[in-house]
């Protein structure tokens, strides 16, 4: 059994990747029990949690928002598994695969069309339910059965016309990791492998299929090419 995660220590940062004080005290820090913090308000601010019967983590909330990676967005390239649901896979009487999908994930995404933006997803998966839900959205662009997705990234800026810097990606797992580093902006969810987290430019709030994605796209909407900042 797993229990959540607790936040036991909070410092501003000003880059993450070289901050001497955070790697020192997520190095030397040790907790002999469990600690809770109200979470803290200020951009930028880094977490060290502790969880018990887990590892130690990071968990980047709050982050503050690269607006001038965001104000070139144009289109928004997620994954299925683990973002637009929350990973969990049910298998039916009829032997069907059945996942759970955000109805808000959903207004988000029906949002960004009708401001002008573009969506994407590339999965692994190949079953139905996705294939459904992607047409009930209108996805633009659809790829599935892609384990490896370099080659459809590729090809979707192909038939796309759009750039690296003009989309943003939203993934969760290691095969993901490619496309996060060439997006013009990345992003995952808070339960994250590792590997991720520590590729992307913003954490959501929600977690995967509770959110996440109308998450990312409210910030898209007020802050991509179409909303007025570019």
């Amino acid at each position: 059994m797993r229990l959540m995660n607790y936040t036991v220590a909070c410092l501003p940062v000003i880059n993450r990747s070289n901050n001497f004080l955070f790697k020192y005290l997520f190095k030397k820090a040790t907790f002999s029990g469990l600690f809770l913090f109200r979470r803290s308000k200020l951009p930028g601010a880094i977490f060290l949690t502790y969880s018990c019967f887990s590892k130690k983590k990071l968990q980047y909330i709050g982050m503050s928002l690269d607006k001038e990676k965001i104000k070139n967005i144009k289109m928004l390239v997620m994954d299925v598994d683990g973002i637009m649901t929350d990973s969990r896979i049910i298998l039916d009487s009829s032997l069907g695969w059945k996942r759970f999908f955000s109805v808000r994930d959903g207004i988000g995404i029906v949002e960004l069309r009708h401001r002008g933006y573009k969506t994407a997803v590339i999965t692994g998966a190949n079953s139905e339910d996705v294939r459904k839900r992607m047409q009930h959205l209108k996805i633009d662009y659809f790829f599935e059965n892609k384990r490896d997705k370099g080659p459809a990234f590729e090809e979707l800026k192909k038939v796309s016309g759009f750039s690296n810097e003009q989309i943003a990606y939203i993934g969760d797992d290691i095969f993901d990791i490619p496309l996060l580093k060439l997006a013009g902006f990345s992003a995952t969810v808070p339960e994250a492998v590792e590997e991720v987290i520590n590729e992307c430019d913003y954490i959501t709030n929600r977690g995967g299929g509770y959110g996440a994605v109308r998450d990312l796209c409210q910030i898209i909407l007020k802050h991509g090419f179409f909303s007025g900042e570019s």
